[in-house]
C-alpha cells in the first residue's frame, strides 16, 4: 500500500508486468510505458527480394527468410492490393511449426503474372504459437502497361512513296520518354527517320511525328517500323515492331493498246450484293473486299490465316472492319495484299489502272466526292470503249462503288447536270 503523509510524499514502486507492458504504480497513480514491442524481438526477415515496378504478364522470383523466436503457425506471402485485400492466386499461405521458413517455397503459387495493371503491396504476414502476429514486410510496387488503337504500319512500299503515321499509344501511367520511327534490320535507328518525344501524358497521337518520318527518302530494302515507349516508373517496351519492305515500282504502263470495245473484269454480283455497301467512312476497306471477291472469286465470312487458322466473323462487315481495318474504318492496304502507290499527276495515274486492268487485275483508285466535298476509293474493274492511253481520264473508268456495292460507270453519275466523282489532288492508287 502507497502512503502520503502531510509533509512528504512515500513513494512506492510496484512494477506490473501486463501483456508487454510494463505498469509504474508511483504516488498512488498508475503510469504506462511501451515495452520492447514483442512482435519487433520475435521475428525477423532477411535475404528478401520485393519488386518496384514490373510489366503486366511478367512473373518475379519470391526470395527470403523469416525468423521467429517462437515456432511459427502461419505465414502468408503475396500481393495485397491498396485498400489491404489479399489478391486471388497471388498469395500463398503456410503452416511451418518452425522457427524458420523460405520464402522460396512459396515461389511458385504466387503468380505475380496473373496481375492486371495497377498499384499493389507485397506483403509477408507471420504469425507465432504465442498467438503473436506482424507484418514483416510490406512493400509498395506497380505493374504497368502499354497498348495501342488503330496504328498503321507499312508492308511493301514503291521508292519514294509515302506512309501516312496515324493511332494512339496508351499507358496505365503517364509515357514518360517514346521513340518512334524506322530501324535497320540490324537493328540501328535510321539516321533522320525517327523521333524522340517526352509526352509526359497516358496517350499519345503518333500522328503528330507523321510529317517528320520521310518513308519516301528510304532505299530499296527492308526495315522495322518500331515504336518504343517507357513510363515513369521506367518500365520500357516496344508496343510496335512491324518490318516492312521498300522496292522499285513495278511496270505501270506499257505498249499495249486498250480494247477498242472497253473492258470489264468478271466478277459475281451476288458475292458483292452479300457483302453490301459501306459504313460510314469504310469506303477504302469496303474496296478491298471488292477487289479480293474479284480476284479470288469470293468473299466469305471466315478465312484461313498464314499459318492455316481458320478465323470466323459473325457479318462480312465485321471481317471488313477487323482485318481490313485493324479495327477501325482506316485502310491496312497490305491486309487485302495491296500496294499503295502515289502519282505526281493524274494521267500517269489512270494510265497505269488501265495496266493493272489489262493485265485483269482490279485496283482501288482515290476521287473526289463533289457531293460531300470528301475524298472516295472505288474499286476500278474495266474501262469503256474508246479508252486509250493518251485520252484515258477519271470518266473512262467503270467501277464497284461501296456507296451502292454494284457496277457502276463514273462518267455515269451526274447530279443537277454535274460528275458526282471527279480528281482527287492526291493521285493515289493501290494494286493487288
Amino acid at each position: 500500500m502507497l502512503t502520503r503523509t502531510k509533509d512528504a510524499f512515500i513513494y512506492a514502486l510496484v512494477v506490473v508486468l501486463t501483456a508487454g507492458m510494463l505498469a509504474f504504480v508511483v504516488g498512488g497513480m498508475l503510469l504506462t510505458s511501451p515495452a520492447v514491442n514483442a512482435a519487433t524481438s520475435t521475428f525477423s526477415i532477411s535475404g528478401t527480394t520485393s519488386p518496384k515496378a514490373i510489366y503486366k504478364g511478367s512473373g518475379f522470383v519470391v526470395k527470403g527468410t523469416v525468423y521467429s523466436k517462437y515456432r511459427i503457425t502461419g505465414l502468408r506471402a503475396g500481393v495485397r492490393t491498396a485498400d489491404g485485400k489479399w489478391v486471388s492466386g497471388v498469395n500463398a499461405y503456410a503452416k511451418p511449426a518452425a522457427n524458420k521458413y523460405s520464402l522460396s517455397k512459396l515461389d511458385s503459387k504466387i503468380k505475380f503474372g496473373r496481375l492486371s495493371a495497377g498499384t499493389y503491396r507485397y506483403a509477408v504476414w507471420v504469425k507465432n504459437e504465442k498467438g503473436i502476429s506482424k507484418y514483416v514486410l510490406s512493400k509498395t510496387f506497380t505493374v504497368s502497361y502499354f497498348s495501342t488503337s488503330n496504328i498503321s504500319a507499312p508492308g511493301t512500299l514503291n521508292t519514294g512513296s509515302g506512309f501516312t503515321l496515324r493511332g494512339y499509344v496508351k499507358s496505365k501511367y503517364n509515357i514518360a520518354y517514346m521513340k518512334a520511327g524506322i530501324k535497320t534490320l540490324s537493328g540501328a535507328w535510321k539516321s533522320g527517320h525517327y523521333v524522340i518525344a517526352s509526352p509526359n501524358a497516358a496517350s499519345y497521337n503518333i500522328s503528330k511525328i507523321n510529317s517528320r518520318i520521310k518513308f519516301g527518302n528510304l532505299p530499296n530494302g527492308t526495315y522495322y517500323y518500331k515504336i518504343y515507349v517507357r513510363d515513369k516508373y521506367g518500365i520500357g517496351k516496344y508496343v510496335i515492331s512491324k518490318k516492312f519492305t521498300v522496292r522499285a515500282a513495278a511496270k505501270t504502263t506499257d505498249s499495249s493498246v486498250p480494247a477498242a470495245g472497253g473492258k470489264c473484269l468478271s466478277y459475281n454480283q451476288s458475292v458483292i450484293s452479300a457483302i453490301g455497301a459501306q459504313g460510314p467512312s469504310m469506303c477504302a476497306i469496303y474496296s478491298m473486299a471488292y477487289c479480293r471477291a474479284v480476284i479470288d472469286g469470293h468473299f466469305y465470312r471466315y478465312y484461313y490465316t498464314s499459318s492455316g487458322v481458320k478465323k470466323s466473323y459473325s457479318t462480312y462487315r465485321s471481317r471488313i472492319y477487323n482485318q481490313y481495318g485493324y479495327g477501325s474504318s482506316w485502310a491496312h492496304w497490305s491486309a487485302a495484299k495491296g500496294i499503295s502507290t502515289y502519282f505526281t499527276t493524274s494521267g500517269s495515274c489512270y494510265r497505269a489502272a488501265l495496266y493493272q486492268i489489262n493485265k485483269g487485275r482490279p485496283c482501288i483508285l482515290l476521287v473526289h466526292n463533289r457531293y460531300s466535298g470528301n475524298t472516295h476509293y472505288v474499286a476500278l474493274i474495266g474501262y469503256r470503249a474508246g479508252t486509250t492511253t493518251s485520252n484515258v481520264k477519271i470518266s473512262s473508268f467503270i467501277a464497284l462503288d461501296p456507296v451502292y456495292a454494284c457496277k457502276k460507270y463514273l462518267y455515269s453519275i451526274y447530279t443537277g447536270g454535274s460528275m458526282r466523282y471527279t480528281n482527287s489532288s492526291v493521285h493515289q492508287l493501290i494494286t493487288f
